[in-house]
């Protein structure tokens, strides 16, 4: 994964999985910071319009899990996400700026920034560009805080050689897994049950799935984005703050809305997913803020 330019035969390739097609490139800096990058493609666009907020957000839960596993040496869940969109990257790569905000027994706290970079796509020079300041060419676009649970490394499957430390300095990714074509929701086979209340369905696939066993807290963020939005026509998610309760044993995950404010000015919705397989237990909560597109 070393060489982002290698091409794997079809023996070697790896199971697609969502985060794969959205061409996820990570550089570990430090112990304690990572930058990563996704190419601004149909694999993170919405089909509505614009970048969708929770592939943002999947790109913070997924890399900045890094340094934090470098540092604890163990393994994690997330426990919580929340991102703040600031403007529409509209050229890319996206890039997240990952740093460590604290370490403690039980969680790891990560702070990310994420910019459009206007072009560039070299890792190395983008991480000592934002180490000096960012420069005046880069966009803001998003704020994110992720809070991961340490849990023992056993819970995880095929993660014995893993271990971010030995990668210091070194880009990993991106796999090469062929073009994109589709938006992820529908590559997701994610199924619009009732969108006019938030309802909609997710199987666990290899495709969403995380090494845990159950379904990436980036795929549930998309059917939290997903369903929000086809309650409010018209208006798109600006941000999304999920808490992860507990784990998906049966399935599939089923959405659920309420909308708590909605004016010409904006709206708040609460979803939650549930285990629908499993008496329908309370998976996920979400509250999302959206504004008119």
């Amino acid at each position: 994964m070393s060489n982002p330019e290698e091409t794997l035969t079809p023996s070697d390739a790896p199971i697609r999985h969502f985060a794969s097609d959205m061409g996820l490139a990570t550089l570990m800096v430090t112990m304690e910071r990572s930058v990563a990058s996704a190419r601004l493609s149909q694999g993170i666009e919405s089909p509505r319009g614009g970048v969708s907020l929770a592939m943002l957000l999947t790109l913070v839960d997924i890399t900045a899990s890094s340094p934090m596993l470098a540092i604890t040496k163990g393994w994690t869940a997330t426990q919580d996400l929340s991102i703040s969109l600031l403007a529409q990257p509209t050229v890319g790569p996206v890039v997240a700026d990952n740093r460590v905000l604290r370490v403690g027994k039980k969680s790891v706290v990560m702070s990310s920034e994420l910019y459009d970079t206007g072009g560039l796509d070299d890792l190395h020079e983008i991480a000592t560009l934002l180490a000096e300041g960012v420069p005046d060419s880069f966009v803001h676009c998003a704020r994110a805080i992720t809070t991961y649970v340490r849990i023992p490394r056993e819970a995880a499957s095929q993660v014995d050689d893993y271990d971010p430390e030995n990668w210091i300095g070194e880009v990993q990714g991106p796999v090469a897994t062929g073009p994109v074509e589709g938006y992820p929701a529908d590559l997701m086979n994610l199924a619009k049950i009732e969108p006019e209340h938030g309802v909609t369905e997710l199987h666990l696939s290899p495709y969403v799935a995380n090494s845990i066993g159950t379904i990436n807290g980036g795929a549930q963020s998309l059917m939290i984005e997903e369903a929000a939005e086809a309650m409010c026509p018209g208006f798109a998610a600006t941000d999304l703050l999920v808490r992860f309760l507990s784990q998906l044993k049966v399935g599939p995950a089923r959405s659920a809305g309420r909308v708590l404010r909605r004016d010409p000015s904006g709206a708040v919705v609460e979803i939650t997913l549930h285990d629908a397989g499993n008496e329908d237990k309370l998976l996920t909560m979400a509250t999302v803020t959206l504004a008119p597109r």
